[in-house]
């Protein structure tokens, strides 16, 4: 899988000659497990102290085997600010099993400043097959959230999978435990379970069950559509994303909160959407309208 990039305000990513020298770094799969284990975990967070004023922020999909090491250690201590009761051997795994990684980018200093991972899978359900867009770790620094920015380069990696299988259902399998990240799903397309306003049809928590007791096993509640983790895999900090008075207006927030009442724990939602050019004509409009750093 070949990696694609892309630029908002003419800006382009370079490779910074982040790899470590062949000698340190093995191969494949092992490779970026031994670089994400040798992060230094003790280093003081970096990710607040990222100048984004003015600046301009470009994104790059590269295959997961080919993130440099710098690049992991950079996004790890970003995850670091936000979430806490964090594993590396667990973050590490959980990276391995995936296809790609989104990686958004200060234009200037080539700082990860946010970013997201993709699996790519097919599974057959009731006789019909399936195509499986499961995303990841997902987080932005928090000057960058209502932006959209990773609209763009989601949009591209959906198009490109809609393009090689056309005839085959696609669909985009979210784990959520904060409501922003349940609300890229409300606010972006416009065949998405759970919702507030209507009732999940059976087919599509058919297709929620099946998933997640696939890849999850016994720590998916059918009965709730929560994945009950117990902060096991980490948890949003306290401060970050809370659901108070100024978001209690917003009724995905609020259904959210009711159907996940233990995402401060780090329990996750469940969440489906179907995938197909009108639902991605939707959210690349809505990446257009960016606003200027």
């Amino acid at each position: 899988m070949r990696a694609f990039g892309g630029k908002y305000h003419i800006e382009n990513v370079e490779n910074n000659g982040d790899d470590l020298p062949q000698s340190q770094s093995g191969s494949g799969r092992g490779r970026i497990l031994v670089h994400f284990l040798h992060v230094n975990t003790e280093v003081v967070d970096q990710a607040t102290q990222v100048s984004l004023n003015m600046a301009k922020v470009v994104f790059e999909v590269l295959p997961a085997q080919s993130v440099p090491a710098k690049t992991l250690a950079q996004m790890w201590r970003l995850f670091r600010g936000y979430y806490t009761n964090l594993d590396p051997i667990q973050s590490a795994r959980d990276l391995l099993a995936k296809d790609l990684v989104i990686l958004l980018r200060h234009s200037v200093s080539k700082r990860v400043v946010g970013f997201t991972t993709v699996e790519i899978y097919q599974r057959e359900i009731d006789g019909q097959k399936i195509k499986v867009l499961y995303s990841g770790d997902t987080i932005l620094h928090r000057k960058l959230w209502g932006h959209n920015l990773l609209h763009r380069p989601m949009a591209t990696v959906i198009f490109k999978e809609l393009l090689k299988s056309p005839t085959t259902p696609l669909y985009w399998f979210l784990i959520s435990k904060g409501y922003k990240t349940y609300m890229l799903l409300a606010r972006n397309f416009n065949e998405y379970w759970p919702r507030y306003d209507k009732e999940t049809p059976a087919n599509a928590k058919k297709l929620i069950d099946s998933l997640a007791a696939d890849k999850f096993g016994d720590d998916y509640n059918p009965e709730t559509g929560v994945l009950e983790l117990g902060g096991r895999f980490g948890r949003l900090k306290q401060k970050v994303a809370p659901i108070d008075q100024s978001v209690q207006e917003l009724p995905e927030a609020v259904f959210f909160e009711q159907q996940n009442p233990g995402h401060l724990y780090g329990d996750e939602l469940c969440c489906l959407a179907r995938l197909d050019l009108q639902s991605l004509g939707k959210a690349v409009r809505r990446s257009i309208n960016l606003k200027v750093f």
